[in-house]
C-alpha cells in the first residue's frame, strides 16, 4: 500500500483487506506521517460507504487514520480519552456524534452539504 494515494480500491477489495488482522497494523504504518495517503484512504472509505452503507468500514478507516496520527495526540484534540477513541472506532464501535465529528476535524476532514 505504498501508493495508497494513487490507489483505487473497489468495495470488495476494501472488505477483503479489512478481513486481514495485519491489514490494520500495516495500514497504520503506511499512513503514518503521510497526510496525502490518509486523505486518499478516507476518501475511498467514504466512497465505499456511499455505495454500500457499511458504517463500520468507514469508522474503522477513520480509526486507522487516528492511529496513524497517534491516538493519544488525537484523543487530546478530540477532547476524549484515548480509550474512548479506541473503543469508538473499534470493530464493534459506535462513537458519539461529537466524537465522530471531532475525529473528522482532527484528521483534517469535514462534512460538506451540497
Amino acid at each position: 500500500m505504498k501508493n495508497v494515494n494513487k490507489m483505487k480500491l473497489t468495495a470488495s477489495q476494501l472488505k477483503k483487506l479489512a478481513n486481514y488482522v495485519d491489514f490494520e497494523e500495516e495500514s497504520a504504518k503506511e499512513l503514518k506521517n503521510n497526510p496525502a495517503a490518509q486523505k486518499a484512504f478516507l476518501k475511498v472509505a467514504l466512497e465505499e460507504y456511499e455505495q454500500d452503507g457499511n458504517q463500520k468500514t468507514l469508522l474503522r478507516a477513520l480509526g486507522l487514520v487516528l492511529r496513524a496520527q497517534g491516538m493519544s495526540k488525537s484523543a487530546r484534540k478530540v477532547g476524549v480519552s484515548r480509550n474512548a477513541l479506541y473503543t469508538g472506532f473499534s470493530v464493534n464501535g459506535n462513537p458519539r456524534l461529537d466524537t465522530f465529528l471531532g475525529a473528522l476535524h482532527t484528521v483534517g476532514a469535514r462534512i460538506i452539504i451540497s
